[in-house]
């Protein structure tokens, strides 16, 4: 007998609501990410300055128990890192800071640390209860922390800097759903399960999103979000129609037990690898994308192709501050006479580019 079980949620902890956790008080967010197995201290403060964070400083007990509570830690794939280091040599208690240079006038240690056993163990890591640990330098996860949280969960890849022009969104839906499902929900915000046309824009949006440890089951058989890969007449294609011509699976991947893919690792962290899998399967965690707005018509707010009196209406249903929405044509996060101003000159029907 042969074949695969696929089983993306068994024991695990109660579901967290959001692959990111924004402390209203303070308005700053917390994320968990992915690593890799065995990344270096060196690897977490490259990881958190490309996605516009620092490695968490959990300054009080408030703090700490906030990120317990609606960031649970976690060890799947590896420890995971926190912004807490060792300088000197006065081991095991002594030199410990917070990376931001905050006061450390209050520490978490679980019992018996810091101890530096092994030698080495000059890094700060969080434990799923809170507690801390010293550990070295070898992590799979970072905790990261964000002043600004807004554009956590939404990744813009822009062309001028080589990207598609797509945006793209990571969701963690309240309860598991099929591919079904999570396709439809994906078409009913105007966007659809992400394509990976080519293996550069699957690592882009991976680093970025995919790689957000809660969007993944993190149990044994790690089922990560879901993209938009499906089996169709026996070609593996995109939702754009595009066919798959590189190689994102998962070792001994596909294997005929499914006809849709989804992120995937066996005992392990996120990691940019696929899975064949069932329709039904269930899963938590999506990445929608959204098609790139054509930049020789930027006046074509709802994008029929036509800059008239209905994106007119858009701008003024949208008026005053507003970020990231398709009514801000000129991209400053206010919609007003500027944009009237846009929509006015590119009147009429917009140019067809070949």
């Amino acid at each position: 007998c042969s074949g695969e079980i696929d089983i993306a949620w068994g024991d695990v902890p109660p579901p967290i609501e959001s692959p990111l956790a924004v402390d209203t008080a303070s308005g700053r967010g917390y994320a968990m990410f992915g690593l890799g197995a065995g990344s270096s201290w060196q690897d977490v403060l490259d990881v958190a300055e490309g996605l516009g964070g620092i490695p968490a400083t959990l300054t009080t007990p408030e703090e700490n128990n906030f990120v317990v509570t609606h960031m649970t830690p976690t060890q799947v794939g590896g420890p995971t890192a926190i912004g807490l280091v060792q300088e000197g040599d006065d081991e095991p208690l002594g030199g410990w800071r917070w990376l931001t240079d905050e006061p450390l006038d209050w520490t978490n240690w679980r019992t018996g640390e810091p101890n530096e056993t092994p030698l080495g163990e000059d890094f700060g890591m969080i434990y799923p209860d809170g507690t801390w640990n010293d550990q070295v330098n070898a992590f799979g996860n970072v905790l990261l922390e964000f002043e600004d949280p807004s554009e956590v969960l939404e990744r813009q890849s822009e062309l001028q800097d080589g990207g598609t022009g797509s945006a793209y969104q990571a969701i963690l839906l309240p309860s598991p759903v099929g591919w079904n499902e999570a396709a439809g929900y994906a078409e009913s915000l105007g966007g659809t399960l992400v394509d990976f046309e080519t293996a550069a824009e699957a690592q882009w949006v991976f680093d970025r999103l995919g790689s957000l440890t809660k969007l993944w089951s993190q149990s044994f058989y790690n089922g990560g979000p879901w993209t938009g890969l499906r089996l169709e007449n026996g070609t593996w294609t995109w939702r754009s129609g595009a066919t798959l011509d590189w190689v994102p699976w998962y070792p001994g991947e596909p294997n005929g037990t499914g006809t849709v893919a989804s992120f995937y690792n066996i005992n392990g962290g996120p990691k940019l690898t696929l899975d064949d899998t069932f329709e039904s399967d269930a899963r938590r965690g999506l990445i929608v994308e959204f098609p790139a707005v054509d930049a020789s018509c930027p006046g074509d707010v709802n994008r029929d192709d036509q800059v008239n009196f209905d994106d007119l209406i858009q701008i003024l249903a949208n008026w005053g501050t507003c970020d990231n929405c398709d009514a801000d044509v000129d991209g400053d996060d206010i919609v007003g006479f500027s944009d009237v101003l846009a929509v006015l000159t590119g009147w009429g029907a917009c140019e067809q580019t070949p």
